[in-house]
Protein backbone atom coordinates (compact mmCIF):
# COMPACT_ATOMS: atom_id res chain seq x y z
CA UNK A 1 0.00 0.00 0.00
CA UNK A 2 1.00 3.32 -0.85
CA UNK A 3 2.14 5.56 2.39
CA UNK A 4 0.49 9.34 2.34
CA UNK A 5 2.39 12.29 3.24
CA UNK A 6 1.55 15.51 4.19
CA UNK A 7 3.13 18.79 2.81
CA UNK A 8 2.39 22.72 2.67
CA UNK A 9 1.61 23.48 -1.29
CA UNK A 10 4.95 25.92 -1.18
CA UNK A 11 6.92 22.37 -0.33
CA UNK A 12 4.91 20.73 -3.11
CA UNK A 13 6.10 23.50 -5.14
CA UNK A 14 9.63 22.91 -4.52
CA UNK A 15 9.48 19.15 -4.83
CA UNK A 16 7.91 19.07 -8.31
CA UNK A 17 9.86 22.09 -9.46
CA UNK A 18 12.97 20.45 -8.34
CA UNK A 19 11.71 17.30 -10.42
CA UNK A 20 10.90 18.89 -13.44
CA UNK A 21 14.26 21.43 -13.44
CA UNK A 22 15.86 17.56 -13.91
CA UNK A 23 13.92 16.86 -17.14
CA UNK A 24 13.63 19.87 -18.87
CA UNK A 25 16.42 22.74 -19.36
CA UNK A 26 15.86 26.49 -18.02
CA UNK A 27 14.32 28.53 -20.24
CA UNK A 28 16.53 31.18 -21.62
CA UNK A 29 15.15 34.53 -22.15
CA UNK A 30 14.66 35.93 -25.78
CA UNK A 31 16.57 38.69 -26.66
CA UNK A 32 14.78 39.13 -29.98
CA UNK A 33 12.54 41.15 -28.05
CA UNK A 34 14.05 44.40 -28.56
CA UNK A 35 12.60 47.77 -28.87
CA UNK A 36 14.53 50.05 -31.22
CA UNK A 37 14.54 49.72 -35.14
CA UNK A 38 17.52 51.28 -37.53
CA UNK A 39 16.56 53.52 -40.29
CA UNK A 40 17.97 51.25 -42.89
CA UNK A 41 15.55 48.08 -41.25
CA UNK A 42 12.56 50.85 -40.88
CA UNK A 43 12.64 51.35 -44.50
CA UNK A 44 13.15 47.32 -45.33
CA UNK A 45 10.32 46.69 -42.43
CA UNK A 46 7.50 49.08 -44.98
CA UNK A 47 8.86 47.80 -47.73
CA UNK A 48 8.14 44.47 -47.12
CA UNK A 49 4.84 45.41 -45.63
CA UNK A 50 3.62 47.56 -49.34
CA UNK A 51 4.91 50.85 -48.05
CA UNK A 52 8.10 51.45 -50.16
CA UNK A 53 9.24 55.09 -48.78
CA UNK A 54 12.48 56.65 -48.37
CA UNK A 55 14.69 58.10 -45.74
CA UNK A 56 14.00 61.84 -46.39
CA UNK A 57 10.03 61.03 -46.42
CA UNK A 58 10.53 58.86 -43.27
CA UNK A 59 12.41 61.88 -42.07
CA UNK A 60 9.56 64.59 -42.72
CA UNK A 61 6.74 62.74 -41.14
CA UNK A 62 8.42 62.18 -38.26
CA UNK A 63 9.21 65.58 -37.57
CA UNK A 64 6.16 67.37 -38.69
CA UNK A 65 5.01 64.57 -36.10
CA UNK A 66 2.59 62.66 -38.89
CA UNK A 67 4.07 59.01 -38.15
CA UNK A 68 3.92 56.43 -40.63
CA UNK A 69 4.12 53.93 -37.24
CA UNK A 70 1.10 54.78 -35.87
CA UNK A 71 -0.70 53.70 -39.79
CA UNK A 72 1.50 50.96 -39.51
CA UNK A 73 1.41 49.46 -36.20
CA UNK A 74 -2.54 48.96 -37.15
CA UNK A 75 -1.59 46.24 -39.50
CA UNK A 76 0.40 44.00 -37.01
Amino acid sequence: MSNIILTTPDELRAIVSEAISGVFPKPVSNPSNIDTITLNDALELLKEHGYPTSKAKLYKLTSTGNSIWSQTIQLF
